[in-house]
């Protein structure tokens, strides 16, 4: 199956970045094609061809709010209604599950069926969570 890993960071954020990799070189162990895309550098890189897709983001304050890149991307990407996917953002002290939830709802927005939320603090446990994501 074909796998889009996707990430957006504002900040150039080396975590996200990292956890995003880990992520996807967890995935791969289950024996799928993954591809990671970071949107700053592929921001017009379309997703129909992918089965699955994971997205994950930042939150851009404290108070739960994620990049309106983010959901401009989502728009540009092409059609993703009825497409299976996974979100995830890195663990902040405040508002990390109020950006979980707004991500969350960008993507329904366009018709993405969510199956998996996640949360990570280090690339660690981003490995071990791909190696279990049911795609």
């Amino acid at each position: 199956m074909r796998v889009a890993v996707v990430y957006l960071s504002d900040k150039n954020n080396r975590t996200l970045t990292e956890i995003a990799e880990s992520l996807a070189k967890g995935i791969e162990t289950q024996g799928h094609q993954v591809e990671c895309i970071n949107v700053n550098e592929s921001g017009d890189k379309k997703l129909l061809i992918f089965n699955y897709i994971v997205l994950g983001t930042e939150q851009s304050s404290a108070f739960g709010k994620i990049s309106e890149k983010i959901i401009h991307y989502l728009n540009q990407a092409g059609s993703m209604t009825g497409k299976k996917s996974s979100a995830f953002v890195i663990k902040n002290t405040f508002g990390t599950n109020k950006a979980l939830l707004n991500l969350m709802a960008a993507m329904e927005k366009e018709g993405m069926l969510i199956k998996n939320s996640l949360i990570f603090s280090q690339k660690d446990e981003a490995f071990e969570a791909g190696k279990k994501l049911h795609i």
